[in-house]
C-alpha cells in the first residue's frame, strides 16, 4: 500500500526534464520510491525545478531561457498558482522550512545557447550565484562566488531557516554555510574537513548535515556518506557504491530522512559494466536501495 501524498513526512520529489513530453514533477513513497502522484509542466520549459513544502505543495520552477516562472502546485488538484515571473535560469530550488522563502541557483548572466555542438564556458555553464526569494514580496538577495568557473551545487536549508548549506567546487570541493538573510560568499562559513578529501552535496536534517567524502580522486566515486555538525564533527557514516559518477543528496519536506541519488557507471573499463540510476535511504548503518532506473530521473531537494 502507497503512502498518501497528504503526508510529506513520507514522501520524497524527483523530476524528470524530457524536451519530448515537456518536464515531470514526480512525489514518491519514501519507503518504497513508489510513484504516487505525476505532475506535467510545459514543453516550452527547458528546465523544470521542484520542492515541496512542509503544507504538501509543490513549488516549481519553469525556466525557458533566460526567464523563469515560479508557481505554487497542489499535487491532488492540480490548481496552479503563479507566484513570480524571473528574468534568469533559475535551478536547484529549495523552499525554506516555513515556506516563506525559496532559495535557488543562478548565473552571473544568462546565455541562450545557440552551440551547434558542445558549449563550453564557466560563466554559463556553472551556477555560481545563491538567490533567497521571498515569495510574499518578490524581493531577493544574492552573492557569487569568487569566480564562475567555480559553482555552487546542492542547496539545502537548516531546519531553523537560519542558514542554508551548498556544495562548492572551488579548488576542493566545500561544503559552505549561508546565512540566510545575509548572503555573502566572502564571509560564509566553510565546514572544515580534516582529510582534506572534499566534501559534496550536502542535505540538512534535524540530525545534522549529510554530505559525501570524496575519496581523493576528484568527483568520480565518493567514498562515502557522513552526518557531521557545522564543526565538522563527523557523528555517523554510511558506505557508498562503488563506480559513483555523480551524487545528489535531499530530504523529506520535514528534514527527518535523507535520499541519495547515485549515478552509477562511467568509463570503459569495470566501472563501465552497470549504468543505472539508484535511489537510497540511509537504514540504521546502512543505505536501503527504493529505486533503481535507467530513466533520467533527478532528486529534487
Amino acid at each position: 500500500m502507497h503512502t498518501s501524498p497528504l503526508d510529506p513526512s513520507d514522501t520524497f520529489v524527483t523530476t524528470i526534464n524530457d524536451p519530448a513530453r515537456g518536464g515531470q514533477v514526480q512525489i514518491r513513497g519514501i519507503d518504497d520510491g513508489g510513484l504516487l502522484i505525476t505532475s506535467a509542466h510545459s514543453r516550452a520549459a527547458t528546465t523544470v525545478s521542484a520542492t515541496r513544502e512542509r503544507s504538501g505543495a509543490l513549488i516549481v520552477a519553469l525556466t525557458t531561457g533566460c526567464r523563469a516562472t515560479v508557481e505554487r502546485v497542489d499535487p491532488e488538484t492540480g490548481h496552479v498558482t503563479v507566484l513570480d515571473h524571473l528574468t534568469e535560469d533559475v535551478t536547484g530550488i529549495t523552499v525554506s522550512p516555513d515556506g516563506s522563502r525559496l532559495a535557488y541557483l543562478t548565473h552571473p548572466r544568462c546565455v541562450v545557447s545557440t552551440c551547434k555542438s558542445i558549449c563550453a564556458g564557466p560563466e554559463m555553464f556553472n551556477p555560481s550565484v545563491i538567490v533567497v526569494l521571498d515569495l510574499a514580496t518578490g524581493r531577493g538577495t544574492r552573492t557569487a562566488t569568487d569566480t564562475p568557473g567555480h559553482p555552487l551545487f546542492g542547496l539545502s536549508w537548516s531546519p531553523n531557516g537560519h542558514q542554508i548549506a551548498a556544495g562548492y567546487s572551488g579548488n576542493r570541493d566545500q561544503v559552505v554555510i549561508f546565512d540566510s538573510t545575509k548572503l555573502d560568499f566572502a564571509t560564509a562559513r566553510r565546514v572544515p574537513d580534516p582529510s582534506e578529501h572534499g566534501y559534496l552535496a550536502p542535505a540538512w536534517t534535524t540530525s545534522g548535515i549529510v554530505a559525501a567524502q570524496e575519496s581523493g580522486s576528484g568527483m568520480l566515486s565518493p567514498s562515502r556518506l557522513v552526518r557531521m555538525n557545522v564543526d565538522g564533527h563527523v557523528s555517523a557514516s554510511w558506505t557508498l557504491p562503488s563506480c559513483v559518477d555523480g551524487l545528489i543528496t535531499a530530504t523529506n519536506p520535514t528534514r527527518t530522512r535523507v535520499l541519495v541519488q547515485s549515478d552509477i557507471g562511467y568509463g570503459n573499463g569495470s566501472c563501465s559494466k552497470k549504468w543505472t540510476i539508484r535511489l537510497s535511504t540511509t537504514l540504521g548503518i546502512r543505505l536501503r536501495t527504493i529505486l533503481e532506473t535507467s530513466s533520467a530521473v533527478q532528486l529534487s531537494s
